[in-house]
């Protein structure tokens, strides 16, 4: 069975989006799609009043970083799709995570590289 890209999770009135991809959590299409398909779950979920998204490390104790950015194993896919509706995706996740009514907390830890580096931006720093 498959990891999920992008673990969900509650605690208390916390939502977490935690990055799957350990240790260096590069953002790929599975998580960019984990990610627009969670967030509005997250943000229709009455219980929850922020949310936080982290990344995942192997084992307890390792050091995690939040992301390293774009998967590069993964360059062929903006060639089979085309540049444009390739950046237009992460833009559009961006946007959402811009435009949450709720608090969005990027609890940054190691590498915070590439695009995820403009999340913060609209994130509070943890």
């Amino acid at each position: 069975m498959l990891e999920p890209a992008v673990i969900v999770s509650k605690q208390g009135s916390v939502g977490f989006l935690t990055l799957n991809n350990p240790p260096m959590n590069p953002i790929g299409v599975a998580q960019v799609m984990a990610l627009e398909q969670l967030l509005p779950v997250l943000a229709a979920d009455k219980s929850v009043r922020a949310i936080v998204i982290k990344g995942e490390s192997i084992d307890e104790g390792e050091a995690t970083h939040f992301s390293v950015g774009a998967n590069l194993q993964e360059a062929h896919i903006a060639e089979e799709v085309g540049p444009n509706k390739f950046v237009e995706q992460r833009i559009q996740l961006f946007n959402q995570i811009a435009t949450m009514e709720k608090p969005i907390i990027a609890a940054i830890q190691g590498y915070c590289l590439g695009v995820v580096w403009s999340w913060p931006w609209r994130a509070i720093f943890a």
